[in-house]
């Protein structure tokens, strides 16, 4: 089950960020990653579960993973920004209005 799970977030890690990045289907490639995140943060940095020094850096780990989500979140709700393909595929679909 483990090999299969790091299969699993291997593969979202891949689709989700060259979405994002290229900005094609960018809100699910965010969605992709906002899930990745959940569980990478949950699991991996446990700073409960840890004293002092150690503690503290699983900490700011779960913290800076806790705004990646948000900004996730963001493009999730906004989309992709006007450089992407998304924006491109959009704009040749619709027909521009020529004056006379």
């Amino acid at each position: 089950m483990p090999s299969l799970m790091l299969v699993g977030g291997i593969a979202l890690l891949l689709v989700g960020s060259a979405s994002v990045a290229l900005g094609f289907r960018a809100r699910v490639g965010a969605a992709l990653l906002w899930v990745f995140l959940v569980g990478a943060t949950y699991y991996f940095h446990d700073f409960w579960n840890f004293a002092g020094a150690e503690a503290q850096q699983q900490q700011i780990a779960f913290m800076k993973n806790l705004s990646l989500m948000g900004a996730m979140l963001m493009i999730v709700a906004r989309g992709a920004g006007p450089g992407s393909l998304d924006r491109l595929i959009e704009s040749e679909k619709t027909p521009t209005e020529s004056t006379p």
